[in-house]
């Protein structure tokens, strides 16, 4: 059996972001179809929950850009923040579904940041 080299962590890693960063565009992607959709609705019909739909896909599509941009970062950190961006996105859904506070993509921003260090 041949040993792990550090060139095989390097081509596993660059498999492993490769592999993130399609899932993460497929995700934009029908977010941002989406989004398409409930703006065409909110512009026909005018209805409040369009709006919010619109919101909802909104703020997925901006958080899905902040997980690509820490992904296309080479460094050993990717990992840990695309747990933080998993974790952000799942409090923005969390206070959207409540009805209760919402969170502003700056705040998320922030967040990612102070993560990071």
């Amino acid at each position: 059996m041949r040993e792990w080299t550090e060139e095989d962590e390097d081509r596993y890693r660059a498999s492993e972001r490769e592999r993130k960063t399609a899932l993460v565009n497929r995700i934009m992607n029908d977010a941002q179809k989406r989004y398409d959709q409930a703006e065409e609705n909110y512009q026909a019909l005018g209805y409040p929950s369009s709006y919010r739909s619109m919101e909802k896909w909104r703020d997925l599509i901006e958080v899905c850009q902040m997980a690509l941009e820490s992904l296309s970062q080479s460094c050993f950190r990717c990992e840990q923040r695309y747990k933080n961006g998993k974790s952000i996105a799942e409090m923005l859904r969390q206070r959207k579904a409540c009805g209760t506070e919402t969170i502003s993509i700056d705040e998320a921003i922030e967040q990612v940041r102070n993560a990071a260090s």
